[in-house]
């Protein structure tokens, strides 16, 4: 199980695995390169000791459908995904 979540502190939109998420807080990687990062996620690895902890609103409960329209429309603005996924899934 995967959610699109919102970062409260800058109000980007990202995927990230159920595992990853407790209590309106999400781990988050440190590492260098996207591809390493979305890896992560869809390995749904164990977060590190040292991954950071962000608040986080959550949008959407997804399967892996998620990842795939995702990674098309990750150019979008968090608003418009917001509305994306509110028709969508």
């Amino acid at each position: 199980m995967f959610y699109l979540v919102e970062f409260l502190i800058n109000k980007t939109v990202a995927v990230v695995p159920q595992i990853w998420c407790s209590d309106g807080v999400s781990y988050w990687p440190n590492y260098r390169s996207d591809e390493r990062v979305e890896r992560a996620v869809k390995d749904k690895e164990e977060p590190g000791p040292d991954w950071e902890k962000h608040d986080i609103r959550v949008l959407k409960s997804c399967g892996m459908l998620i990842l795939k329209i995702f990674k098309k429309i990750k150019w979008l603005t968090s608003a418009q995904i917001k509305m994306y996924f509110t028709f969508v899934i």
